[in-house]
């Protein structure tokens, strides 16, 4: 039998051999959310087609270790309730890029 020695990454939780890259990795910190549960924001869709915005509603945001993660909801007006989007923002940077907050309630 032989003693393996490991690090983890207190924020992520990544396992590494040499204690320098779990230092390295924890020194890239954690994000914070630039927006909260409820706020209502417009999402760009890209894609094959002109691009177009759609107005959502933030329903949680979830730690991903360095990352923060946004879920959306949207409003159906035939059910008259709020429905699950399909798509997720992993990241402040791709938050910037691809939501607009709206001021409204």
């Amino acid at each position: 039998m032989r003693e393996v020695t490991m690090y983890e990454c207190g924020i992520c939780q990544e396992i590494y051999n040499e204690p320098k890259y779990a230092l390295e990795c924890e020194r890239m910190g954690k994000e914070k959310a630039l927006a909260k549960v409820g706020d209502l924001v417009e999402y760009k869709v890209e894609g094959n087609i002109p691009n177009f915005f759609v107005e959502l509603r933030i329903k949680t945001i979830e730690d991903r270790g360095h990352c923060v993660e946004y879920l959306f909801e949207q409003y159906d007006r035939d059910r008259k309730d709020w429905i699950d989007f399909s798509y997720n923002v992993y990241g402040n940077i791709d938050f910037k890029y691809l939501v607009t907050k709206l001021n409204k309630k």
